[in-house]
């Protein structure tokens, strides 16, 4: 159950926009202490657009203080750049997308691991598993980090579905270019699928109406989680038999709200981002040492469900 570095207390970082609003901060330690562990989650918040001169101080104390590493969520690009001088080794998804969301604290230097490509290609199976339908594309509003994981994950596995078409929205052209290199340097991975990336502002109720049926359309750029908006209008019409995926789990989650209003005329299947918030942090948790067992990841998934307080 227990890597080297959780014996006693141990704390991990959590590096975010928002990560002192998150649930991780009470569910992972009543969990930990639950399974026997004592584990403490420390919010760091860093504004969106930060320079990669602001992820310095946390790089120091993860190469130098006591804690066990650090999850990422809005800033695996920057703070990958400003530790990766510092990590004596980087996992094959972190090197291929160049950024990490687990940087783990070792003796002689840092680990960098791109954990996002294994959960969200774990919820996205089990969704499309789901579906009574085949899926023949998929529309991913955003190209950040839950997004190109998608990607790379679905990439890397097509002849498993009648998969033949990705189309990729992103409204920052820089993300966007750098979201189009990274594939084009994999794209013989799977040369059946076509991807293309869309780049300009949203909304973006064309590109989702356009989707044929039965696509997966997911929302991939955080805008529900903590302040309102959505990529699209109330006006947008989803695919029929499409699964609509809002990877948020908290916040007005307006692009949720929106595809539960067509769900029962558009015959969707409609899911919020809690599996993948459970599925994130387990895999966070595996890649700094911890490796709960099948009852404990059982206990962690319910936690992760139960209504928050």
């Amino acid at each position: 159950m227990r890597g080297d570095g959780t014996k006693g207390q141990a704390t991990v970082l959590f590096v975010g926009a928002d990560a002192s609003g998150s649930r991780a901060l009470t569910l992972v330690p009543a969990w930990a202490s639950s399974v026997g562990l004592s584990l403490t989650v420390e919010p760091v918040d860093v504004p969106v657009g930060a320079p990669t001169g602001a992820f310095g101080g946390i790089v120091e104390a993860l190469a130098t203080g006591d804690r066990l590493g650090a999850v990422v969520t809005d800033h695996k690009v920057g703070l990958f750049q400003a530790a990766r001088g510092r990590c004596i080794h980087v996992s094959p998804d972190a090197d291929t997308l160049g950024e990490c969301s687990v940087l783990v604290s070792r003796r002689t230097g840092l680990a960098a691991y791109a954990t996002d490509v294994g959960s969200v290609g774990e919820v996205a199976d089990d969704l499309l598993q789901a579906s009574s339908t085949a899926t023949p594309a998929v529309v991913c509003l955003g190209a950040g980090g839950a997004g190109a994981a998608l990607c790379l994950h679905l990439l890397a596995q097509p002849s498993r579905s009648l998969l033949r078409r990705i189309v990729v929205c992103e409204r920052d052209e820089v993300r966007a270019g750098e979201f189009s290199r990274v594939f084009e340097s994999i794209a013989d991975r799977a040369p059946e699928v076509d991807l293309v990336v869309e780049v300009g502002e949203s909304p973006w109720d064309q590109v989702v109406a356009s989707a044929a049926a039965g696509s997966l359309v997911v929302n991939a750029t955080g805008l529900g989680k903590t302040s309102g908006g959505s990529p699209v209008t109330d006006e947008v019409r989803f695919p029929i038999g499409a699964t609509v995926w809002d990877l948020n789990y908290r916040g007005p989650l307006q692009f949720l709200h929106q595809a539960r209003e067509q769900a029962a005329e558009r015959q969707l299947g409609v899911h919020d981002g809690t599996s993948l918030f459970a599925a994130g942090w387990l895999a966070a948790l595996r890649a700094l040492g911890i490796h709960p067992g099948d009852q404990d990841v059982e206990r962690f998934v319910a936690m992760a469900w139960e209504p928050a307080a």
